[in-house]
């Protein structure tokens, strides 16, 4: 995640569109929200030994991947803003096509999947394979079709890409309301019966306020 973002906004556009975004990047190129260290301080009071860190690193690897993929389509980075469970990015320079909206939203979930290949490897050390764990829990949890999510962003940009933005907009609104309905009714039975950590609840909730 950003989806921990975590969750980003639309990155990018067909030439003629705005952004509704880009009046931040005009103040300053990096906006931290004064909530956005509580779920991290949640998370390391919760989780003791190497998951912090590793969950950590394999957040900061996931937003370099969307940085790469934004250069590389010929954009470039405007304003990055840190929140509670993620960050948002916003493209300056020439506008991306659809399409390559779709790599950028990929690309995280991408480098997360690389950072799991050592799960291959039965002989790789703990530490490596504790941090390619929290690197496949991060990719698979951003491709879930939720706004605020990397799966979000693809699935708009592909539909956007076969019909427009407004039926791609109503169609990501119907999958993200039912896929975060579905999560908090998990996470809350997962808190409230098996005492799991509360942080996915949380989570969960943030995805569901940001359905409207």
């Amino acid at each position: 995640m950003d989806g921990v973002r975590p969750l980003k906004g639309r990155e990018g556009r067909k030439k003629g569109e705005r952004d509704g975004q880009s009046g931040k990047a005009k103040g300053s190129f990096l906006t931290i929200s004064p909530l956005a260290p509580l779920p991290l301080l949640c998370f390391f009071v919760l989780n003791k030994g190497p998951l912090f860190p590793c969950a950590l690193l394999a957040a900061l690897l996931h937003e370099l991947g969307h940085i790469a993929a934004i250069y590389l389509s010929g954009g470039r980075v405007a304003h990055i803003g840190i929140y509670p469970f993620g960050a948002q990015i916003v493209t300056g320079g020439s506008l991306l096509s659809y399409g390559q909206s779709l790599f950028v939203a990929l690309a995280g979930v991408g480098v997360n999947f690389v950072c799991a290949l050592p799960l291959l490897f039965e002989e790789a050390p703990f530490l490596l394979q504790i941090f390619a764990v929290c690197s496949l829990g991060l990719g698979m949890f951003n491709l879930l079709p939720l706004k605020r999510l990397d799966g979000g962003e693809a699935l708009y940009h592909f539909c956007a890409m076969l019909s427009d933005p407004e039926r791609a907009g109503k169609i990501c609104r119907v999958f993200s309301f039912l896929g975060s309905a579905g999560l908090l009714l998990i996470a809350s039975s997962g808190v409230l019966l098996a005492k799991i950590n509360p942080t996915l609840l949380l989570l969960v909730l943030y995805l569901l306020w940001g359905v409207f």
